[in-house]
């Protein structure tokens, strides 16, 4: 029979943090590929429309999850 360990490999927060990190790199990449662009800015505020308000939530599940703000 297999033995269980008691400890999860990964935590529901470290999951959160992992999917803050992975966002944010996506939003810093799209306004490094945007700068200098014809239409950059445009491109960029709807990519932000898109993928910010899932940042948002993701970073309160960790506020309600932690007690904290991500930092």
């Amino acid at each position: 029979m297999a033995r269980r360990n008691p400890e999860p490999i990964i935590t529901h927060t470290q999951t959160l943090c992992y999917a803050i990190l992975h966002l944010e790199n996506q939003i810093d990449d799209m306004k490094k590929r945007c700068e200098g662009k014809p239409n950059g800015e445009e491109f960029l505020k709807m990519y932000l429309d898109q993928f910010g308000p899932q940042l948002e939530a993701l970073k309160e599940m960790y506020r309600i999850e932690t007690g904290v703000e991500y930092v």
